[in-house]
């Protein structure tokens, strides 16, 4: 807008009628749910900005070009403390400012950190994190943090661990102390955790989660499940911990080490409510991609429960034959119709595609 009012370059100008938009903003705006934070203005500073702020519910707060300062966090912190959703992006420094503005919220329940990257430590704003751990009842966190911020996260319901840039994934990994968070988070719980979401964390440190959710997880999400020592081995110890610890899942997307593929049959027996499922395979694992895609179908079509409702899995390919055997299967069992979804399928062959308008025609599938 002030871009377009004034056309010289005049920096004045621009200042006076920024301030002016602001200001009625904060006057006459009484029931804004959502701010998002991405100037050098001091807000603290207007007239009407004490009312906005207090009764303001959603804040962002973006730290890119260096425009939002550690002081205006500062000041900002005593009129806005009733957030209940924060998201932070780009952060790039152990902001005093923001770790303040965190702990002044009396009732911070979503909280989203977005670092640059995951060299530097941050231990203000673990210590934040920490002290509103009671309150918090949704936290991501991209790339990693200090792991004792998880320690006391009791009323924590989704969980999202982003470790990294995947054009970056080796010297994400390679920088984490694995051992470290394998240590905190043995001592940690989530008695009421429901969503669990992970991406390139090491299987040790998912499974730890996992087994201290108290079996309430329904839901499951972990993607990039790395060859970090023995992928089999961490892999299954992977599924043997959903399987124990998550009788209520009902969506669960995960990597799978197709040598693992028995064990699959523990989460489809443990895990009775499931009924959104999508398997992911590494290819390097396995040379012959065609023959464990089918014979996941036929796991699926025998072991899954009547619950399940939708598969997907577009790293895998099917044969015709496969694909047959899995709907007819499907079909003869009088099971519910199942929404089959892979990423490639117009790329199918015409006897696959045949094999599938067939089934959908009959009831089977619904895409």
């Amino acid at each position: 807008m002030v871009q377009l009012f004034i056309e010289e370059d005049s920096i004045h100008k621009k200042n006076l009628l920024e301030n002016q938009i602001y200001n009625l903003i904060f006057e006459n705006c009484k029931n804004v749910k959502h701010f998002y934070l991405n100037t050098g203005k001091e807000f603290y500073k207007f007239p009407s900005a004490g009312s906005f702020f207090l009764n303001l519910r959603s804040l962002g707060i973006s730290f890119e070009n260096n425009m939002v300062t550690s002081k205006t966090l500062l000041e900002l912190a005593t009129i806005c403390q009733n957030i209940k959703n924060l998201e932070v992006n780009y952060c790039n420094e152990d902001s005093e400012g923001l770790a303040s503005f965190i702990e002044m919220q009396h009732d911070l329940r979503y909280l989203f950190l977005h670092f640059i990257d995951n060299e530097n430590k941050y231990p203000l704003l673990s210590n934040a994190i920490k002290k509103k751990a009671a309150t918090l009842k949704k936290f991501i966190v991209a790339p990693l943090i200090d792991p004792d911020s998880f320690l006391n996260l009791i009323n924590l319901q989704h969980l999202e661990i982003i470790n990294n840039d995947r054009n970056e994934l080796d010297i994400c990994y390679m920088n984490v102390d694995w051992k470290q968070w394998e240590d905190c988070l043995d001592k940690a719980c989530f008695p009421k955790l429901q969503c669990f979401e992970a991406t390139s964390i090491q299987s040790s440190v998912e499974c730890l989660i996992i087994e201290n959710s108290d079996e309430n997880i329904t839901e499951i999400d972990i993607c990039s499940s790395l060859e970090f020592q023995d992928y089999q081995a961490e892999n299954l110890n992977l599924i043997k911990a959903i399987a124990k610890n998550c009788p209520n899942l009902k969506n669960l997307n995960l990597d799978i080490d197709p040598r693992n593929f028995c064990e699959i049959k523990r989460i489809f027996t443990n895990c009775t409510h499931l009924e959104k499922l999508s398997f992911n395979i590494n290819v390097s694992t396995h040379s012959d991609v065609a023959d464990v895609g089918d014979n996941l179908l036929e796991i699926i079509s025998n072991e899954s429960p009547s619950s399940l409702r939708e598969f997907s899995g577009d790293d895998w390919n099917f044969s015709k034959d496969g694909l047959e055997a899995f709907f007819k299967c499907w079909k003869c069992k009088k099971r519910n119709p199942i929404k089959f979804t892979h990423h490639e399928m117009d790329l199918w062959p015409d006897d696959q595609k045949n094999v599938v308008l067939k089934y959908m025609k009959e009831g089977v599938i619904k895409l």
